[in-house]
């Protein structure tokens, strides 16, 4: 008995008031080096650190806030992780000066008083979900126009690289060069590994945010929240 105890891990438990005792079997090896008095001790206190390893278990997918809905990993970490929050609607705007693609440069001060600003934050040039970001800013100029918007792409790529993307998609807005990416990481859309996430703002002319969300968003959405 005292060898077949020792394969088969024979163990039992006195069940308290029932006068009865529960049979637990273990056929699993014992941790190497062990005694079968130590793994008879351990199996009574409940450590199965001896037992055979259990396949790991895939964690759960990540949901994307953004997306509304389980997204795979590309999603969250392309677009949506973001090292802060975005700024919240009704802040002050940071103020910020930069060159721009049409030559000269740009700050939010110069349109205090006068016009509402677009910052559409995107993560890189003549990429596809850049590509359709811009050109829909494009062909919505007339909404944006009539409301009294002037529309920028905020990226930190070079000069060079901006200028063949606003030419190759005939964009008729300026791109502004955000170098060292100070602009994004004043707005929040700075990554965690140093990249950008898309945004969209709208600053009205007091220089107060009052739209802001992640992602790309069109004409009817930004204008109607104003509009309320």
């Amino acid at each position: 008995m005292g060898r077949f105890a020792r394969r088969l891990r024979i163990g039992t438990s006195f069940l308290p008031g029932t006068g009865l005792s529960a049979v637990r079997i273990d056929c699993s090896p014992r941790r190497a080096g062990s005694s079968f008095r130590e793994w008879f001790h351990d199996f009574h206190k409940g450590d199965t650190s001896h037992s055979r390893p259990r396949a790991p278990v895939a964690p759960a997918p990540r949901r994307c806030e953004v997306c509304a809905g389980v997204t795979p990993p590309s999603c969250y970490t392309r677009s949506h992780s973001m090292a802060e929050e975005l700024l919240p609607v009704g802040a002050q705007a940071p103020e910020f000066d930069a060159s721009t693609t049409d030559g000269g440069r740009v700050s939010l001060a110069h349109f205090r008083g006068k016009k509402s600003v677009l910052l559409m934050f995107y993560p890189k040039d003549d990429t596809p979900g850049c590509t359709r970001q811009m050109c829909t800013a494009r062909d919505e100029r007339d909404d944006f126009e009539a409301a009294g918007v002037r529309r920028f792409g905020v990226n930190p790529g070079n000069m060079d690289s901006h200028r063949k993307f606003a030419d190759k998609y005939m964009l008729d807005f300026p791109l502004i060069v955000d170098e060292g990416s100070r602009i994004a990481a004043a707005y929040g859309v700075l990554k965690e590994n140093g990249g950008v996430a898309r945004a969209t703002y709208l600053i009205d002319p007091d220089g107060r945010i009052a739209y802001a969300a992640a992602g790309a968003h069109g004409a009817d959405e930004v204008l109607g929240a104003v509009r309320g």
